[in-house]
């Protein structure tokens, strides 16, 4: 249990309900957690914020950064920089915590998490996407800040406008490098980016996400479609590659005599949806799939019960897709792409299926066997099963969480009191 932590200020870009992955789903289980024991405030982006429910203990106040295009965020960023200080400065002011959590920052200025570390308040971060751990090095207020060794033209001029702008009493940024405590995703995410520069670690873990939904995706019965049908859960990107599936598709019923469906649920980018859709004409398969939107837990639960086999075939390094524990819980056969941290939330062979990213006949082989294998398919789901419960628990998460957070506060504090 957390014995000196009563005051956690938890910095997301997005919280729920306003979510489009798995993230921002964790970071509010975590909370809803942490509530339940201490005084938790959620300071969070303005990104959709009308279509939020008032809630006391969640601010939606920084500056949204996304969209636009990067000319416009460019020119936006000295004016954002300046807000999220602001609106950063004043709750820490007001709410006093003795830690600040900060999740993925993307949509919003960093200069919130900035004016959190020059008040020398601890810093513990959860690092769920590559993203999350380059935003300092990317945000352009606090990278036209840093020292360069070569800087001319219009880009000097930009620099030297930003160092004059950051001279204003609501800025004044300095984004040095300070000691913070690192809870990565993955083991696979910590290998591929590293520490960002800005950090030096003074504690870091990998904790595996769990799903707070676990008892209630383990209870639901299985009744397959009568038609092979596989599912994708997940934001509808080219970066997800649903577009190895839908050609897979063509694969098994040319190939393999198989004429399956596809089902697609999750948030949906228009034109992203639109090329998806002209890669399932192009090859012939667009009646055998459906896109489905957004689901409820209800919708979801009838998908997996219902889907032959769940597909990740992302071709961007997955972190740790929370889906894969969810269909683990459900007893779903996995086919996935062997890329970043699927492998690692699931065995090759012994909990899934895999093949290499972007290799469309590799993925149509791995759903063949799921299909024309159902004994196999079943074990190695029950396999699956039995690993997500030793794993992927909500109680092994949260004490894990609770131990990382106490650890955190007792290091930073230590640090500040005494000599480094």
């Amino acid at each position: 249990m957390l014995l000196h932590v009563v005051r956690i200020l938890v910095l997301s870009d997005l919280f729920p309900p306003i979510a489009y992955g798995g993230y921002e789903r964790e970071c509010a289980a975590a909370t809803d957690y942490l509530r339940s024991r201490h005084d938790v405030l959620v300071l969070t982006s303005t990104h959709r914020r009308r279509d939020a429910p008032a809630d006391p203990n969640v601010i939606r106040a920084l500056p949204d950064t996304s969209g636009g295009g990067r000319v416009r965020v460019l020119v936006r960023s000295p004016a954002a920089a300046a807000h999220a200080a602001r609106t950063a400065r004043s709750v820490l002011d007001r709410f006093q915590p003795d830690l600040v959590f900060v999740w993925e920052v993307g949509m919003a200025p960093q200069a919130s998490v900035v004016a959190a570390a020059s008040a020398g308040i601890p810093i513990a971060y959860r690092f769920c996407t590559q993203s999350a751990a380059r935003h300092f090095a990317e945000d352009p207020f606090l990278r036209a800040l840093r020292p360069v060794t070569r800087s001319t033209g219009p880009l000097l001029a930009w620099r030297a406008g930003v160092r004059l702008t950051n001279r204003l009493p609501e800025l004044r940024l300095r984004p040095e490098r300070h000691r913070a405590a690192i809870a990565w995703v993955s083991e696979a995410l910590r290998r591929k980016v590293g520490v960002p520069d800005d950090i030096e670690p003074a504690l870091e873990r990998v904790i595996w996400p769990a799903t707070h939904r676990s008892d209630r995706f383990a209870k639901v019965k299985r009744e397959l479609a009568t038609v092979p049908t596989m599912a994708f859960v997940g934001r509808i990107t080219i970066d997800k590659g649903i577009d190895v599936p839908i050609s897979a598709l063509r694969v098994m019923r040319d190939e393999c005599a198989i004429s399956a469906r596809l089902l697609v649920a999750g948030p949906e980018d228009r034109r992203e949806r639109r090329r998806l859709e002209a890669i399932a004409r192009d090859v012939g398969v667009a009646e055998q799939i459906e896109w489905l939107g957004m689901l409820d837990f209800e919708g979801l639960a009838v998908l997996l019960a219902r889907a032959h086999a769940l597909v990740i075939p992302s071709r961007w390094y997955e972190p740790f897709p929370l889906v894969a524990c969810e269909a683990a819980f459900g007893r779903v056969p996995v086919v996935a792409s062997n890329i970043g941290g699927i492998p690692e939330a699931l065995t090759p062979d012994d909990h899934a299926l895999f093949f290499p990213p972007e290799d469309v006949k590799g993925c149509a082989a791995a759903l063949t066997r799921v299909i024309l294998e159902p004994g196999e398919s079943a074990a190695r789901a029950e396999r699956a099963f039995r690993h997500a419960q030793a794993h992927f628990g909500v109680e092994r998460y949260q004490a894990a969480i609770d131990h990382f957070l106490q650890d955190a506060v007792r290091t930073l504090s230590a640090s500040r009191s005494g000599p480094t």
